[in-house]
């Protein structure tokens, strides 16, 4: 229901504090995540030193590692959630920027959590639409109940643990492929298939040869996973070809 009318940052202080927040709750929040997009000398060194093919939940992990060492054995907090939340857009853009051969961007204050994010990416502001793509994205997936991830970082949270612990455990639970690993799967395999032209014939080789598709079945969902109808539309809006492409695979499988 707030995926297509409420900013992330809306969404973020819903889940930390139980409530939507007033004009100046929102505020106060935008402000402080704008304020933590820093990474420490530490984070930039690991993050700089890691190799251009590294996977990028491998670099999130390691990087929130380190970065959160100044914050070692220290209870966990919504202050640090903040910072760490902040914390993860400088760190995948800046990599993705070092994959390119290119400078990192710094963050801009003035631009929201989304915003930000495919700024520091490309070097310029996006179009209104792919913020507001992205932003619902995230609204989407900002919490899915006890999933392996969110079951991981309690597990660790409840040795009295520091957050930056539970985040990599998290992290690395995120990374399985049959977690958060599966949609890169998914799009790999598309860009494989190539075309909706090509996507009868890729598939009929593929299960000559057992091939699994990926994409198809959830462990909650038995029947329609409800985030789908709103991210199919994004994409028909942003990329026609590709849910082209999409659309006949699911259909064809």
């Amino acid at each position: 229901d707030l995926a297509e009318d409420m900013s992330f940052e809306e969404v973020a202080y819903l889940l930390w504090h139980g409530a939507l927040p007033t004009r100046a709750e929102l505020d106060s929040l935008t402000l402080e995540l704008a304020g933590s997009r820093g990474l420490t000398p530490a984070a930039r060194a690991t993050l700089e030193a890691l190799p251009t093919d590294t996977d990028p939940m491998d670099v999130l992990r390691s990087v929130v590692s380190v970065q959160g060492v100044e914050h070692r054995l220290e209870k966990p907090s919504i202050p640090l959630a903040i910072h760490a939340t902040a914390s993860f857009p400088t760190i995948l853009a800046a990599f993705r920027r070092r994959q390119l051969g290119l400078e990192p961007v710094e963050p801009r204050a003035d631009l929201g959590h989304a915003a930000n994010y495919l700024y520091m990416v490309n070097g310029k502001e996006s179009s209104p639409e792919l913020v507001r793509a992205l932003n619902t994205y995230l609204v989407l997936l900002a919490d899915h109940g006890m999933n392996a991830s969110t079951f991981a970082a309690r597990v660790i949270a409840s040795t009295e643990s520091d957050l930056a612990s539970c985040l990599v455990g998290a992290i690395g639970a995120l990374k399985g492929p049959a977690h958060g690993g599966a949609p890169s799967q998914v799009i790999e395999q598309l860009e494989e298939i190539g075309t909706a032209e090509n996507a009868e014939r890729w598939l009929r080789d593929a299960r000559k040869q057992k091939v699994r598709f990926m994409g198809f079945g959830h462990r909650v969902y038995r029947t329609y996973d409800p985030r789908a109808r709103i991210l199919k539309a994004m994409c028909e809006r942003l990329n026609p070809d590709f849910y082209k492409l999409a659309s006949k695979v699911e259909e064809t499988a």
